[in-house]
């Protein structure tokens, strides 16, 4: 075919230069695979199956979106017979399941299959061939032990450019600088693996970080193994090893906090007011840090709980109807030493100050009642999330009246929206203030910097 007098030939179809690896078969043109390092090529790899001449190739591209063009996706490997497509993709006949394939894009040219001197084993759509035809399976067969050939391959000129790919990175290699023995020689074996698994770039990056992570959790056991020999009367030694402690755990935190951040965004971006009670009625019990950063995650203490809400339950049926409606759920909860009553306002209903006083006041009393039976200490404070504020809360100087007074009693009213916005205020400042702390972040930082 000639468009505007020059010839359309194999390399017009533009993916030869997405190719990192690739294997060629019998006669096949090498000058289509001038762009991959020659360990990555392996050339006049099979001449012949069987008796019978094939040519082709088969290779792996960089990354796995690179198969995909529009709508077609060329993750396959045809079978052509006498200049034409026999068989679209031989490749999902096989049940391999290793990520190898998804990288995998071939073409192999069997002109035995199509001989005028033997049975036609094409079906009837041209498109396929009669499986069990002892050329078919000859054929498949040795498309089989190809793959395995170059799944191995792969793994392992992954595993080597991944070490050195991400030696190239600053951080990192600075960071291995900090590794001895057996754990440096694991952390570089780790970068190849992830080299091999990661999908692009952006995949890679979050691997690097996790696999940082992983192995400073594993200094950290080491370090608080030296603990047991430490001599307390070398301060410089004892004070070293304490720093390294919190270098470490404060990347955690800060890994947290970065995760909770995200969370906070997300539902602010995701959700609208009116569905922002519901996923907050659903989030909170199981997440305390969004009401207090202290209080990471609530004390499960079953007994009292179950004691607590039959009280609070006997309370709640002597409310009006209107009341009721008013609410949508009230918990207990201990987070870091404090007994939190939590409850739920609808965003519909504006309760007033006073009214709102007489009910909490009523099961304030019930859970100190509880809290003398089960011999509990600790300070009591109630936390009421509602859609809009209170009752005359549009007034400014009523609003802070009314915290002040609910404040004594160790009562806050919150809103839905400011609940969100103070959550994402109290991480990201933590955030802003850990930034340029620690050479763990700073590693993790650098990381994050990487284009994708």
């Amino acid at each position: 075919m000639f468009i505007d007098g020059q010839e359309i030939n194999i390399e017009d179809r533009d993916y030869f230069h997405k190719l990192e690896f690739a294997v060629t078969y019998g006669d096949y043109p090498k000058t289509n695979f001038s762009q991959i390092d020659s360990n990555k090529l392996h050339t006049d790899h099979i001449m012949k199956v069987g008796n019978d001449s094939i040519s082709g190739w088969i290779g792996l591209v960089k990354e796995s979106g690179g198969l995909q063009e529009g709508s077609d996706n060329l993750n396959k490997i045809s079978i052509l017979a006498r200049g034409k497509v026999a068989l679209e993709d031989i490749l999902e006949l096989f049940r391999e399941g290793g990520l190898y394939t998804k990288f995998l894009i071939g073409e192999i040219r069997a002109d035995f299959l199509d001989v005028t001197d033997k049975e036609d084993i094409a079906t009837s759509s041209r498109q396929d061939f009669i499986q069990n035809d002892e050329r078919f399976v000859k054929l498949k067969d040795f498309i089989f032990k190809e793959l395995k050939f170059i799944e191995k391959e792969r793994a392992t000129y992954k595993t080597e450019d991944g070490a050195k790919k991400a030696a190239e990175i600053p951080a990192i290699k600075d960071w291995l600088t900090t590794l001895k023995g057996d754990t440096k020689k694991s952390a570089q074996k780790l970068f190849g693996r992830i080299n091999s698994i990661a999908a692009d770039e952006k995949h890679r990056k979050i691997l690097y970080k996790h696999g940082v992570l992983a192995f400073e959790h594993l200094h950290h056991k080491e370090k608080l193994q030296q603990l047991d020999n430490l001599v307390l009367e070398n301060l410089q030694e004892t004070v070293t090893l304490f720093s390294e402690l919190d270098d470490i755990e404060a990347s955690w935190y800060y890994q947290i906090t970065e995760g909770r951040l995200e969370v906070i965004q997300k539902i602010q971006e995701h959700v609208d007011k009116n569905a922002l009670e519901k996923v907050i009625q659903e989030y909170i019990y199981d997440h305390m840090w969004l009401l207090d950063p202290s209080w990471d995650r609530a004390t499960e203490v079953p007994r009292m709980e179950q004691s607590i809400s039959k009280e609070f339950n006997k309370i709640s049926k002597t409310l009006s109807n209107e009341e009721k409606n008013g609410r949508i759920d009230i918990r207990y909860k201990k987070a870091s030493g404090k007994h939190i009553i939590i409850e739920l306002k609808r965003s519909s209903v504006n309760p007033k100050t006073g009214e709102l006083l007489e009910q909490v006041k009523k099961y304030k009393s019930a859970l100190k009642k509880q809290l003398r039976e089960h011999n509990e200490e600790g300070s009591i404070e109630v936390i009421c999330l509602v859609g809009n504020g209170l009752h005359g809360w549009s007034d400014p100087d009523s609003k802070q009246d009314d915290e002040r007074s609910l404040a004594v009693q160790d009562i806050r009213v919150i809103t839905y929206q400011q609940l969100i916005k103070d959550a994402e205020n109290s991480y990201q400042a933590y955030l802003n203030k850990r930034k340029d702390k620690g050479r763990i972040q700073e590693l993790l930082q650098e990381l994050d910097q990487i284009p994708e």
